[in-house]
Order: structure tokens, then C-alpha cells, then sequence
């Protein structure tokens, strides 16, 4: 069975920060909205109406502050599914995350996988109702509660343009609360993800090809996908954001084996789907 390599490149144009620079929180200042059914209601009673923004203003609240003393917060006896959205404004590349909660209850961080189209479970932020055989209280940094500068590393980088975070409600008192959110990662200027259809090498096999892409302000780009020779791409199947197009298709220079080239240049702002079908003609 051959090795078959998907080649996806991205060339851009403009003025770019690339590696060199230190992860930053991205998530700072971010816009947040609350979904999903009514926050700052019944709780214990007292309870302060804060705004969404406070869990993304870098600013941790001391500990054991009181979990509706300054945090968002929610009650979910009513078992009315809440959540919240932070849209990031761009496509980043995360690597690691600092969350201050609720001690006694486990939260759900997932981002917005934006070549599936779906949103996939990050970190399963834990309860730490006790945390090394002491009992807790109040809000309490994760990963460390000792340490708001501690950061829990992802075992892979994701790239995102958006994070959603709510309540598990198989570890709580059903008494939430959030008072910091933070992502560090870097601006993925040069951003491209790749995603296949499942295939087995077979003759005759169609594999569909998504390609998501971003382009920043003051860039353009041109996207060339290199295939492997083994397959060809089928005419009439390619499309931009929904819309059918004519990509331009050319062929790898000498040696064999030869590959066809799908290119579309990106001239506006702006994130982009395109996605084209292409059939195994030489089994492997």
C-alpha cells in the first residue's frame, strides 16, 4: 500500500507577524454572549448582576470569592441548558487555556471546529470541590488553583475563531459560575485546514475535499492543493462558500509521478469553505 501525503498550501500577501512571538490571550476583550435561558436569577438570593465581559477582561476575582459575588453565574435547577459564547474575532491557533470557576463543579470548553462545522469538547475543565485532599469553596483557577498563571497545555493545538463554555451538569450542585476565561495562542494569519472523506485506496473511490480557509484584513491568498497522483479531480464538483465554481487545475512539473494542482486565489477578507470531489483512478 502506498503512503499517499495531502499537500495544502496557502501563499499570502501583506504584512504578517509570523513565529517568534510569545502566546498572548486571545480570548482579552473578546465579544461574549449569554445563551441558552435567563443568567443572574434565583441562586442563593443576593446575587450580583455583573456583565458578560467580566470573564474576558484578564482579571481574576481573589480566591474563595463568593461563586455569585462577581462572577457570571447561573442556576440550573430548572434544567434549562445555558451556555456561553466567546467569539474570538479571528481564526487563532490555541495552545493552552486558564479558566477561574466555581470550586464544586466540573465546566465543558469546546471550540467551533471550523472545517467540521461543529463544536468539539477542548477541555473538560474539572471539579475541584476538593483538590489535593483539601475542601474548596468559592472560585478557584483552573489548572492550579495555586497559580493563576499555570495554563493547561492542549495535547495538540486547535485552530478557532470562537469557544463555547457551559456547566456539566453530571458534576455540580447545578450552581455555576464564571469569573475568567483565558486562551493563549497566536493570530493564524497563514490558517488552512484540511479535512477527507474517509478512504480505503479502492478504484473508483470519490473522496470529498473540504478546505477551510481565513484570510486576514489586508491580505489576499491563493490556496493550491497539491493531490496525490493517484487521484483526479472531478470536474464541476468544486465550490466556494456554497457556490459552484471553475477552480484552475494544472499539473505538477517532471518527475513523475505527476499531481494535479486545484488553485483558487482569495482576494476579499474573509473565511472561506471550499470543497471540490476527486476519484481514485490507480488503487493503493
Amino acid at each position: 500500500m502506498l503512503c499517499v501525503v495531502m499537500a495544502a498550501v496557502i501563499a499570502a500577501a501583506g504584512n504578517v507577524n509570523t513565529s517568534g512571538a510569545s502566546a498572548a490571550n486571545v480570548a482579552l476583550n473578546a465579544e461574549v454572549t449569554l445563551h441558552g435561558g435567563p443568567f443572574f436569577t434565583d441562586g442563593w438570593g443576593g446575587g450580583l448582576v455583573v456583565s458578560e465581559d467580566a470573564i474576558v477582561d484578564g482579571v481574576f476575582l481573589p480566591r474563595f470569592n463568593r461563586w455569585d459575588q462577581g462572577p457570571v453565574w447561573w442556576d440550573s435547577h430548572d434544567g434549562v441548558d445555558r451556555y456561553i459564547i466567546i467569539d474570538l474575532g479571528e481564526v487563532y491557533n490555541i495552545e493552552s487555556f486558564i479558566v477561574q470557576a466555581d470550586d464544586n463543579d466540573a465546566y465543558l470548553l469546546y471550540y467551533w471546529d471550523i472545517a467540521a462545522t461543529s463544536w468539539e469538547l477542548v477541555w473538560h475543565v474539572p471539579n475541584y470541590d476538593v483538590y489535593k485532599g483539601v475542601d474548596l469553596w468559592g472560585m478557584q483557577t483552573r489548572p492550579n488553583p495555586d497559580d493563576n498563571t499555570e495554563r493547561y497545555l492542549l495535547p495538540q493545538n486547535i485552530f478557532t475563531n470562537a469557544l463555547m463554555f457551559k456547566g456539566d451538569v453530571e458534576s455540580t450542585d447545578l450552581f455555576f459560575a464564571v469569573s475568567e476565561i483565558q486562551a493563549y495562542g497566536y493570530s493564524a494569519h497563514r490558517y488552512i485546514i484540511k479535512a477527507l472523506s474517509p478512504s480505503d485506496g479502492g478504484l473508483g473511490t470519490v473522496v470529498h475535499v473540504t478546505l477551510a480557509v481565513t484570510v486576514p484584513d489586508g491580505e489576499t491568498a491563493t490556496v493550491d492543493d497539491t493531490l496525490p497522483p493517484e487521484w483526479k479531480y472531478i470536474y464541476g464538483t468544486f465550490s466556494v462558500n456554497g457556490v459552484s465554481e471553475t477552480p484552475t487545475v494544472t499539473v505538477t512539473s517532471p518527475p513523475s509521478p505527476k499531481s494535479e494542482v486545484i488553485s483558487r486565489s482569495l482576494l476579499v477578507t474573509g473565511t472561506y469553505r471550499i470543497k471540490f470531489d476527486a476519484k481514485v483512478t490507480t488503487s493503493y
